[in-house]
């Protein structure tokens, strides 16, 4: 599904030099994308149900401009950005990605390095740690032994390789997958100032225990068993609270532990 977008002429022709045979769809490019503009599991019910029907291999969506690739599975499940990343990152040397990523990620490569969110940190990153691959949970994901920049094209063509060797679904099984939840709190104060009185307030509470801190961009605190994540969004007035935990219970300690913090340093803003 090219979504009436720029990857309409190149990402089919690409996939059928490689061999695939291909059912393309929504390849007008008359800037009307059919299915709104992210590629989420709402907006892709009917393609998801298409994929199913049709019985292909594999199924992918563009975004408006082809930077980012959807994948679909061959029984009509839109796979989650954070599982894509680890997909594609599997069994690498280096890999780049952002503070807001699943901890997955860690369970299938050497090593990775965290960066602010945004392709063009990652890229960077990339360029800065001579890592083998870079990506965010958003479906931006850099092969640095091409280009670059995000490309949903390669990442169509990488996704299909693997899956005609047998490595797409079999890496997919194998990656754990953790409950995550995303929180909203309205701010509309000074937010760098905010951040600064959160880095001092887990600077001194967390100096002697055994928790990574991460200030690149919010705040990341790393736990044995979960994350949170608390950083003011850059286009609404609020500050956003990821979390995730090996299982329900550890969510819930950690979402109230990040929350405890928001709540102290608001009281004092």
């Amino acid at each position: 599904d090219c979504a009436n977008g720029s990857g309409s002429v190149l990402t089919p022709k690409l996939l059928r030099e490689l061999g695939c045979e291909v059912k393309a769809i929504n390849t007008s490019i008359s800037g009307e994308f059919p299915h709104g503009l992210e590629p989420t599991e709402e907006n892709l019910k009917d393609v998801c149900k298409l994929v199913k029907k049709s019985k292909v291999d594999i199924g992918v969506v563009h975004d408006g401009d082809a930077d980012r690739a959807a994948i679909i599975s061959h029984d009509g499940k839109l796979i989650d950005w954070d599982s894509l990343l680890s997909v594609l990152a599997y069994g690498k040397r280096r890999v780049i990605t952002t503070v807001d990523a699943s901890m997955r990620i860690e369970k299938v490569c050497k090593e990775v390095i965290r960066t602010k969110v945004g392709d063009v940190a990652v890229a960077n990153a990339i360029l800065l740690e001579n890592a083998d691959f870079g990506g965010e949970p958003s479906g931006s994901f850099i092969f640095p032994e091409v280009h670059l920049f995000p490309d949903g094209v390669l990442t169509a063509a990488i996704v299909a390789k693997l899956v005609s060797e047998g490595k797409f679904y079999e890496r997919l099984e194998k990656i754990e997958s953790y409950p995550t939840t995303r929180l909203k709190i309205p701010f509309s104060g000074d937010k760098s100032g905010f951040v600064e009185k959160l880095k001092k307030l887990v600077a001194n509470e967390y100096s002697s225990k055994d928790v990574e801190l991460n200030f690149v961009d919010g705040v990341r605190l790393s736990f044995k068993d979960g994350w949170f994540l608390i950083r003011p969004s850059g286009t609404e007035p609020c500050i956003r609270i990821t979390a995730e935990g090996k299982d329900e219970t550890t969510l819930r300690e950690i979402v109230s532990i990040a929350m405890n913090h928001v709540k102290m340093v608001l009281d004092v803003t």
